[in-house]
């Protein structure tokens, strides 16, 4: 009868079905970043139906794709259920069938192992070393929904009654047949190499509703595996990742030198038995033999025993007695976890001797002590003779090890226990894989400029079950929120386009496409442990990008030009206390346009207004794009800075012009574009795109002299669009401790090393990023103070304060304003400063024991967003 744990088989390998998803999952992660491993992709731009479209279905889709999970089938050899989750958008080409736009849901698909044919080109000779896994198209099925973009068809309303459920079905149906035929070819599996031992017809999936799920596969100890695999039927793994099961016949196999050497035994033994005088003593030699011996298995759980037991005989021509005589020797088969090896143990022979006669207890004694004497080394040397048999038993799982760094590089496997049962062993253990990476949040416009797309955000091993978005503006518009499940789009309805290029009558209007102002991502979804493999709950931080006025760099020569971060308005930051944000920061320098700045010395008027309406609607311009940045004199939009921003921008808002509201941070725009403050009416200027001041006027204008300014002026650009700001630095990134060194890319020498921090300083790390002068800047280091101030007995991190535009002077004298004791280094030129990327102050970044940054934060640390919409990010 077939062994319950090995079947037909000497010996049998099981491979838990979580350690198979967990291998899914790896390949998910990976990603096509090592080419010399299989990957599965988490999104794909695709062109459907160009070559042959099925049902008349054409056009392009967008798909996220999840971590696959397969389902075994129990008792099967050559097929398995694949499942996946797939968010797409889809857009058809004019003329062609539809499909609905949002299609999110599960695919779930049989695959089948094929042969290849050898006749297929190029497979001659290496077909019978592949695997090759294809879908099977009739078993295809799709469960999920299917949505119209209501904000693209307005709201979705029909004049016409619909069933919708025979419209759901009618969709489904199509979905399905799309993805069958996708699966079916440009997806379909790429061969996997195989070793012998794990090819088709060697593999049987077991699936109990009590034990969970395992690939098993027969394993050859004294040559190939002779069996039928479909002998194999009970899972042993017991929550393992692996088990190897040995058959009790084979083992029984490895005491087999020990009973061949003892089946040979012969021995002579000399007995001198004294007698009382005067008759002589008695010297002889007796001829001592065994008769087969019988072991038995003795499973004891954690151990086991080769019970061995004979009889012999001891027989001498004398007149002596002869004797008989019976030997148990117990075997202890043990199993080191800490080197994952088995190992035996001889015990001490047991031997009684039954002799009757003359000179019986002398002959009972001489025979027991050479029979122990004899048996004892012929049973270590058989132990030490089976240890490389029993050692080739637990190394068996090399090959398997070699076939999972196919698939995942990192992977690793050991025994850690054995059990020890009355048909054999069980030997199980773990497999470990790469770990998790962290979650990608990202996301960028649309090519058709009317949404986010997060396309490429991923959890790698996982799946993202929810995007939620939230975004703030540089002025006056209102903060909103919005969160999906089933499409990676925070996309608004079209609008009609201004004469500047802003989209008009805008329902939602959101920053980055419609104006200047900051979105933000956070997904949450789940992921496979890479230990356990079971799924756990994840979510990101949160990400933004900030969208501004793309005003060139070269505008200001002699320094830096700021604008108030106006955002932090929806926080509960003073209008001093605002942040400031350097202009010129965005990263796209190819679609910079033209920006007609408005100073304002005291107050917006009706005059001002009406000068820009007409000036701006008779421009015959169309070559040009054009920006309106209004900018009044320093400290006027402290009190009335919302109720003006908000009359500004909605003024702007009708002339169909991308409109800015800020303050002369400063003096540094005035004094730039040499404007006169202090004149009480407004200045005018044109900068180009290329940051040079085509044209000023002092004064109020009339609409005629400033159409025929903006004919002449304006250079040919392309119309505006709010871009990136150029990040902060990013979390994860390595910081080198020569970073804070001023002189270092200089090559300019130093008395002193880079202050202690990240490695040099061997505990976490602050560097605050501050400017002289700046209330926001002020309030920041007040706040690190209080929470980092030195206590005696408690060491804090160490702190470093980097004084952008100081000098060691300047430096020095706000250290002593503000009375703090941190590492302050004076960063003149903005070497420092620009080395790390900021353009907002204070930035305050957190660096772990070895230098990388693990906490980022703009603003000041006390202020909270009321919306929920934040600047702070932190390492998963």
């Amino acid at each position: 009868m077939p062994n319950p744990l090995t079947g037909d088989f000497e010996a049998v390998l099981q491979v838990s079905g979580a350690t198979i998803n967990r291998l899914l999952a790896s390949m998910h992660q990976n990603a096509s970043a090592k080419p010399n491993l299989p990957s599965f992709p988490h999104s794909v731009r695709m062109r459907v139906g160009d070559n042959r479209a099925i049902d008349g279905v054409r056009g392009s889709a967008d798909v996220q794709v999840s971590v696959p999970h397969v389902e075994l089938i129990h008792g099967v050899t050559d097929r398995f259920i694949l499942e996946v989750g797939i968010r797409a958008w889809y857009r058809p080409d004019p003329g062609t069938s539809p499909l609905p736009t949002f299609i999110h849901g599960t695919v779930r698909a049989e695959y089948r192992i094929r042969d290849i044919d050898p006749a297929c080109r190029g497979w001659a000779k290496r077909a019978a070393d592949y695997l090759w896994i294809r879908v099977v198209r009739d078993s295809v099925r799709f469960e999920g929904t299917a949505q119209e973009d209501e904000s693209v068809l307005g709201g979705g309303i029909s004049i016409l009654p619909v069933d919708t459920a025979v419209v759901d079905a009618a969709n489904m149906a199509k979905i399905t047949k799309q993805i069958a035929g996708l699966l079916a070819t440009r997806f379909e599996a790429t061969p996997h190499p195989v070793s012998n031992r794990f090819r088709r017809g060697l593999l049987r999936s077991l699936n109990a509703p009590i034990g969970g799920s395992a690939v098993v596969t027969p394993i050859g100890l004294s040559g190939e595996p002779a069996g039928n695999i479909a002998s194999v039927n009970n899972l042993l793994l017991e929550g393992a990742d692996l088990a190897v099961a040995i058959d009790v016949g084979y083992i029984m196999s490895i005491v087999n030198p020990a009973l061949d050497a003892i089946k040979t035994f012969s021995k002579t033994v000399k007995v001198h038995v004294s007698t009382p005088w005067p008759a002589p003593d008695i010297d002889t030699v007796y001829h001592a033999g065994l008769h087969p011996p019988k072991v038995a298995w003795q499973a004891h759980g954690s151990y086991a025993v080769f019970n061995i037991k004979v009889s012999g005989w001891a027989t001498t021509r004398s007149i002596l007695a002869n004797a008989t005589f019976d030997v148990e020797e117990n075997i202890f088969l043990y199993f080191d976890s800490g080197a994952g090896r088995l190992w035996l143990s001889p015990g001490s022979p047991g031997v009684k001797v039954h002799s009757s006669g003359l000179g019986s207890g002398e002959v009972a004694s001489a025979v027991r002590d050479a029979v122990v004497k004899a048996v004892g080394p012929i049973v270590t040397a058989a132990c030490a003779q089976a240890q490389p048999t029993l050692d080739g038993m637990t190394t068996r799982t090399q090959e398997l090890s070699e076939q999972l760094q196919t698939l995942d590089d990192q992977a690793t496997l050991g025994l850690d226990q054995a059990q020890f049962v009355k048909d054999g062993i069980v030997l199980r253990g773990w497999i470990g894989l790469e770990s998790r990476h962290g979650l990608m949040v990202k996301f960028k416009k649309t090519v058709q400029q009317d949404g986010h797309s997060a396309l490429e955000s991923w959890i790698p091993g996982g799946r993202i079950d929810k995007f939620e978005w939230s975004w703030t503006w540089t002025g006056s518009g209102k903060p909103g929120k919005a969160t999906y499940d089933d499409r990676f789009l925070l996309r608004r309805p079209g609008g009609r386009v201004g004469r500047w290029g802003m989209a008009l009558d805008l329902q939602m209007p959101l920053p980055g496409l419609d104006g200047w102002g900051t979105v933000c991502l956070k997904i949450k979804g789940v992921r496979v442990d890479s230990v356990t493999g079971q799924l756990v709950a994840v979510e990101s931080t949160k990400r933004c990008t900030r969208f501004g006025l793309n005003i060139s760099d070269a505008l200001d020569q002699g320094g830096r030009l700021f604008l108030r971060d106006m955002p932090e308005l929806s926080k509960r930051v003073p209008f001093p206390e605002l942040s400031l944000v350097r202009a010129g920061v965005a990263s796209d320098a190819t679609r910079m346009a033209n920006t007609l700045l408005l100073y304002v010395e005291e107050a917006w008027d009706e005059e001002t207004a009406s000068a820009l309406k007409g000036g701006l609607e008779a421009c015959g311009r169309y070559d040009a794009g054009l920006a309106l940045l209004v900018l009044f004199r320093e400290g006027l939009l402290a009190a009335a800075g919302p109720r003006l921003m908000a009359m500004v921008e909605e003024f702007a808002r009708e002339l169909g012009i991308a409109a800015l509201v800020n303050e002369d941070v400063r003096g540094g725009w005035s004094r730039s574009l040499s404007l006169r403050s202090g004149t009480a009416g407004p200045a005018w200027g044109l900068i180009s795109p290329e940051g040079t001041v085509t044209w000023t006027h002092q004064g109020h204008i009339s609409p005629e002299h400033l159409t025929e300014a903006l004919d002449s002026h304006l250079r040919r650009s392309p119309d505006v669009s709010p871009v990136e700001f150029r990040q902060s630095p990013e979390i994860g990134r390595q910081i080198s401790s020569t970073a804070l060194h001023p002189g270092f890319f200089e090559l300019v020498e130093s008395p002193c090393p880079p202050p202690p921090f990240g490695r040099l300083g061997g505990s976490e790390s602050i560097v605050a990023f501050v400017q002289k002068d700046s209330a926001s800047s002020h309030a920041q280091l007040r706040a690190l103070t209080s929470k980092y101030e030195q206590r005696e007995g408690e060491p804090g991190p160490v702190v470093v304060v980097v004084v952008d535009g100081a000098d060691e002077r300047e430096a020095e004298a706000l250290k002593n304003q503000l009375g703090f004791d941190f590492v302050t280094l004076p960063d003149p030129v903005g070497t420092i400063t620009d080395r790390f990327g900021i353009g907002i102050w204070p930035t305050t970044i957190t660096l772990d024991r070895v230098g990388t940054i693990s906490g980022l934060e703009t603003g000041v640390m006390a202020a909270e967003l009321d919306d929920g919409v934040g600047q702070t990010e932190a390492a998963e």
